[in-house]
């Protein structure tokens, strides 16, 4: 997805024989994965492309017929059935990082150490086995608290502001994602992969 959004708004003067194969590609992916919010963020900055290119295209039907496949496309992901309990579990997680940052809000219980705090408390699914909570903002406070995000925020404040406003769709994809999942944190694929998107633009 990052992949996708990197070369689908930042990179638009790479060469057509370069560039569509890997927003195919990447497009592939995003739906083989079967990732509800990877599928959904998909469509979301497909769409917001078509309403921000509106004025561009004379065609009103065309941007109606992209804007109806898109949907479609997403109707179809979305009807799939998943684990009932998902929504649950993951709710489940949410209110231990919420105790664990309520627990220790100034500094935190250390970085990489929240799988040990979370280990504290019991588990009412046998299957929900010690893992992150599924949310970056949530696993940020809760391993550093609210001192370092604060004051990283305070030193990088001007360069975050440029950022938003230069890739809004970068930040969009990594802040939706990181509402649902803890990857762009834990993974060392994911963080080398931000390391070079943002590199490259």
């Amino acid at each position: 997805l990052l992949v996708y959004v990197f070369y689908f708004f930042y990179k638009k003067n790479l060469p057509r024989r370069v560039r569509l194969p890997i927003l195919f590609i990447s497009s592939l992916l995003i739906l083989l994965s079967f990732s509800k919010v990877a599928v959904g963020v998909f469509i979301l900055v497909n769409l917001l492309s078509l309403i921000s290119r509106r004025s561009d295209d004379s065609c009103h039907i065309c941007f109606l017929s992209r804007c109806v496949g898109f949907l479609t496309v997403g109707y179809l992901f979305f009807a799939f059935k998943t684990d009932p309990l998902t929504i649950s579990n993951r709710l489940t997680l949410v209110k231990r990082a919420v105790q664990i940052v309520i627990a220790h809000p100034i500094t935190g219980v250390g970085a990489g150490a929240y799988v040990i705090a979370q280990s504290a408390f019991s588990f009412s699914v046998w299957y929900l086995f010690n893992q992150p909570v599924h949310n970056i903002f949530l696993l940020v406070l809760a391993e550093h608290g609210l001192l370092v995000p604060l004051a990283l925020l305070f030193l990088f404040r001007h360069q975050a502001i440029r950022f938003l406003k230069k890739y809004p769709y970068i930040a969009l994809v990594i802040g939706i994602t990181g509402l649902f999942d803890h990857y762009f944190l834990t993974l060392q694929q994911n963080l080398l992969l931000i390391g070079v998107v943002l590199g490259g633009l």
